[in-house]
């Protein structure tokens, strides 16, 4: 299991967004927004349905459940819009 905390440090308030990051092991579910796609260790996370906005210091906690690969590295280089 995992979780990625995404905290909104900038002044403006995003209504809609994506996280992109590269994990080594294939997510089996996740909660707290939407899996949009996995490639090779590509990540797409967006925004929960019920939940677009991501307010100027407001964050979003996102959990995962995750095959353990040969890798067991934590999700990294983070890309966020």
């Amino acid at each position: 299991q995992g979780q990625i905390v995404l905290k909104n440090n900038s002044t403006k308030t995003y209504n809609g967004w994506t996280l992109q990051f590269d994990y080594n092991s294939t997510i089996n579910s996740l909660w707290g927004a939407e899996l949009s796609s996995q490639s090779g260790t590509k990540v797409v996370v967006k925004n929960p349905s019920w939940d677009a906005t991501l307010a100027s210091g407001s964050s979003v906690t996102i959990n995962f459940i995750a095959t353990v690969g040969s890798n067991k590295n934590a999700p990294a280089n983070y890309s966020f819009s």
